[in-house]
């Protein structure tokens, strides 16, 4: 082999290894994309979960509200019922106490009476 032959030969060499070499970088770059697909898809499935969350974080801060506003609507009710029963309780004393005026009066009566009875047996 003369020098030239010796130089083609080492020219078709170099470009089988730079041939190889590119093929090699073409397959790291499809594997770089196929990464970079699978993170575009894990960060679109990251963001919709967030947005998941967001509103079941939006409906239970809707719940939570509704139950404060129950809670405060109960304890507004119990307060007035708390009311009526010191209201009930007062009507139910007086009640007592004008039966009691009553039966009295009545006994009084009944005892006038058994003592008219009485004078007019006589």
């Amino acid at each position: 082999m003369d020098g030239l032959e010796q130089g083609q030969h080492s020219l078709v060499q170099r470009l089988d290894g730079l041939e190889q070499g590119q093929c090699g970088l073409a397959q790291r770059l499809d594997g770089l994309e196929q990464g970079q697909h699978d993170l575009e898809q894990g960060q679109r499935s990251l963001e919709q979960g967030q947005h998941d969350l967001e509103q079941g974080q939006h409906r239970l801060e809707q719940r939570l509200d509704g139950l404060e506003q129950g809670q405060h609507r109960l304890e507004q009710g119990q307060r007035e019922m708390t009311k009526d029963i010191k209201y009930l309780q007062k009507d139910v004393s007086t009640i007592k106490k004008e039966v009691r005026a009553i039966w009295d009066d009545i006994k009084r009566l009944d005892d006038r009476l058994s003592v008219q009875e009485k004078k007019a047996v006589r």
